[in-house]
């Protein structure tokens, strides 16, 4: 076969125009990836036009609007690295180093399906290293507070479990994060309704209903054709108040439900704490801390013991302590700034969820080595060396997968997802804003 000069340049410009192509593509997914790897809080524009403080990555790139159909996909992995500790933040950093080694193999003349075929090809081990980081290393490389970190493992310690319904964490805000202490028990957050404030070793029982007693009246009218009749209808109602109350059976009452005063002045005088539970929620996670049955009525006789009910004060609001008798601890999260707190709840529970199901805690144990050879598996080992990120060593394989099939797929795009250069541009959106 007889090449020309025009057959050559043809060829040559078709595979200039594919080198192009993929380093100009890795270019911009640089740019995204840099998004999520230089840390810092971010201002992000939520639904509803809620601003959000976080530095979570999966939120970011969820509130954050590109125009490439390429992000979509990247979209897909870091929401499936997020399921990991720290999966996410490895698997951005490592695709961004990886990046860069690529654009210099593109840029010698290597193909970017070779590369794409390469990456997918890989073989890799595990090595181990002389030292283990533990939990505690992990943990302060998502909170970044080491108080906060030693109270989380203090609360898995003293539970022997990451489950959330057993430990459990009420922000008060108000304070810094060194404030934030450890306590046996639930907290509500709110204090206690009437004078008792306090109660020991004693009987608790929960309520779903008005604390009231049945009103029949108030399905039609009452004529009263006087004051007599007014005066004996209060004193019957007090009557039947006093005898509802006497009828309790238990000294404690966390009540969901409207509490009548007349009710509340006659348990005051009985020595009795009431407690209004605002929340559906926290109702049913008491009830089930407790292992307790709600009563859907006043004269309900489900009842349980506990160690104490006791109130605590945080700056001008009042909460209130529930001990129970089983191997619940509650961390109480202290910091001035709302925002700050909803963060930093998402990241331990975050924490204790992606622990939970874990039989390999080993964490920073075995590092990944790449048994392959070739220009694209010494350049993933390069890209391996500056790995620094505490993980759970099971997960690391899979956020390393992840971050392999991302770059492969995007070496893999066609023709149409590049066609206009202006939808690759990622533009600052003005809503964000790095805290320094």
């Amino acid at each position: 076969m007889a090449f020309n000069n025009s057959t050559i340049g043809s060829l040559l410009s078709s595979i200039n125009h594919e080198k192009t192509k993929h380093i100009t593509m890795l270019y911009r997914i640089r740019r995204l990836l840099e998004l999520g790897e230089k840390g810092g809080y971010l201002l992000v524009r939520g639904t509803g036009d809620k601003l959000l403080v976080t530095e979570n990555q999966k939120v970011i790139y969820d509130r954050v609007k590109f125009n490439h159909p390429v992000t979509k996909i990247f979209g897909e992995f870091v929401e499936r690295a997020s399921e990991s500790i720290n999966g996410a933040r490895y698997m951005i950093g490592l695709s961004r180093r990886l990046v860069d080694k690529l654009i210099v193999l593109l840029d010698s003349g290597v193909t970017g399906k070779y590369i794409s075929n390469g990456l997918r090809d890989l073989e890799i081990e595990s090595q181990f290293v002389e030292e283990e980081a533990g939990l505690a290393r992990l943990f302060f490389s998502v909170l970044g507070n080491m108080h906060l970190s030693k109270t989380l493992l203090r609360a898995i310690s003293e539970t022997g479990s990451f489950d959330t319904e057993r430990i459990r964490l009420i922000k008060m805000n108000t304070g810094v994060f060194d404030d934030t202490v450890l306590v046996s028990g639930m907290v509500v957050p709110n204090g206690v309704s009437g004078r008792i404030r306090r109660g020991v070793n004693t009987t608790l029982g929960l309520y779903s209903c008005a604390l009231d007693i049945p009103r029949t009246e108030l399905k039609g009218t009452v004529l009263l054709n006087g004051a007599e009749e007014l005066l004996r209808y209060s004193k019957d109602e007090t009557e039947r108040i006093r005898e509802a109350v006497d009828a309790l059976t238990t000294n404690i009452l966390l009540v969901h439900g409207s509490v009548n005063s007349t009710f509340l002045d006659m348990c005051n005088r009985r020595n009795i704490v009431v407690l209004r539970i605002y929340s559906k929620f926290d109702l049913v996670r008491i009830s089930r801390g407790l292992g307790l049955k709600v009563n859907e009525t006043i004269s309900g006789r489900n009842r349980t013991v506990v160690k104490e009910v006791s109130t605590i004060r945080a700056g001008e609001r009042e909460f209130t302590r529930v001990i129970g008798n089983g191997q619940i601890r509650t961390i109480v999260l202290r910091h001035s700034l709302r925002e700050v707190l909803d963060e930093y709840e998402t990241k331990i529970n975050g924490l204790l969820n992606g622990l939970k199901n874990k039989e390999d805690l080993l964490v920073d144990e075995r590092r990944i080595r790449v048994k392959s050879t070739g220009i694209v598996a010494e350049a993933v080992q390069e890209a391996l060396e500056d790995e620094d990120v505490p993980m759970v060593d099971s997960d690391r394989e899979r956020c390393f997968f992840y971050a392999m099939e991302f770059i492969a797929t995007v070496l893999e795009v066609d023709e149409y997802l590049v066609a206009q250069p202006d939808q690759l541009q990622l533009k600052e959106p003005t809503h964000l804003q790095e805290d320094h």
